[in-house]
């Protein structure tokens, strides 16, 4: 954790140098959660991205990938590249859910955007809500290893220009993240 710390520490001294390249692109995070007092923003220039990205050297994430079936990253295995593939070829309208246990995970295709709803049956009231772009999902790159091809995603994040990347809610949470 120190060594990815260091490298964004580092990459940030230099973030009025790389942004200079691309003016007035910036990538911007923000994550409310009033209940623990977590305020958090972030805004950095699109182009330092791609450089913090090749930086992080962590298990899991290494030269530009990130290892979906990491162990510690999910409760349950889930097939990555199956999983992908369907939603990839739902149509606008098209809902996709999948049960494990008392978990549920629901995916619709709408109007350009990919809704996903995460929820437990006995505590469907703390339900996570996640929207994406479909053109952002419909990028996604897994190896035969589900390795998630970060550079690939960043390299449609910039094609897709300014707007929402990701915007995500819980009871007690909201995350948004955004180009401008």
């Amino acid at each position: 954790m120190r060594r990815v710390l260091m490298s964004c520490a580092v990459a940030c001294l230099f973030a009025p140098l790389v942004g200079a390249s691309e003016p007035g692109r910036w990538l911007n995070l923000t994550v409310h959660a009033p209940h623990d007092r977590t305020e958090v923003t972030i805004h950095v220039p699109l182009a330092l991205v791609g450089p913090v990205v090749d930086a992080i050297n962590v298990r899991g994430c290494q030269a530009g990938m990130l290892k979906l079936g990491h162990r510690h990253t999910w409760r349950h295995p889930i097939a990555w590249g199956a999983a992908l593939s369907e939603l990839k070829r739902a149509h606008d309208g098209e809902t996709l859910v999948a049960r494990h246990d008392d978990e549920r995970v629901m995916l619709r295709r709408n109007a350009g955007t990919v809704e996903i709803e995460i929820s437990r049956e006995a505590e469907a009231e703390d339900a996570v809500h996640m929207r994406i772009p479909a053109a952002l999902l419909d990028s996604l790159a897994l190896d035969d290893h589900d390795n998630l091809d970060l550079k690939a995603l960043l390299a449609e994040v910039t094609r897709l220009g300014a707007g929402e990347l990701l915007v995500a809610t819980s009871p007690d949470t909201a995350v948004r993240i955004w180009v401008e």
